[in-house]
């Protein structure tokens, strides 16, 4: 996967915002999905999920997935990574040992396995890009 800049992704979003519940206290959750893309090329999809009112407890979550999601794609050909975005800025979330061990679809990546490798300014290049283009998510950029 080459380097993008967020201007040159498209953000293509799935459905309406979808109401679910919190997993970890049962609250109403909003949740918003879609795909990445650069040109012709596909590059992952994500959610993002938050409570209403923002709330720094809740902050909203940004999850992108990446890799193989065909039906030949295995778990260790599909990662996602997530970050909370708090009144401080956006910041990488590590899955606890708990989530990783109700995964069995895909491999979760922490803090570690982004940092200082070549794909960490596309990743901050998808996130950029769907805050900057979901229309569902034009609340959090006023």
């Amino acid at each position: 996967m080459t380097e993008v800049r967020w201007e040159d992704i498209s953000v293509e979003e799935t459905g309406p915002v979808e109401r679910t519940q919190c997993d970890c206290c049962r609250a109403e959750t909003l949740q918003a999905t879609g795909d990445l893309q650069s040109g012709e090329e596909w590059l992952g999809f994500f959610s993002v999920r938050w409570s209403d009112p923002r709330g720094e407890d809740h902050p909203p979550l940004f999850t992108v997935y990446v890799g193989d999601w065909s039906e030949a794609g295995t778990p260790d050909q599909r990662w996602a990574i997530r970050s909370y975005w708090r009144d401080t800025g956006l910041g990488l979330d590590d899955w606890s040992s708990e989530e990783r061990a109700g995964i069995t679809g895909f491999t979760p990546l922490d803090r570690a396995d982004l940092l200082d490798t070549p794909f960490a300014a596309t990743y901050w290049a998808m996130i950029d890009a769907i805050i900057m283009k979901d229309g569902r998510l034009e609340h959090f950029r006023q």
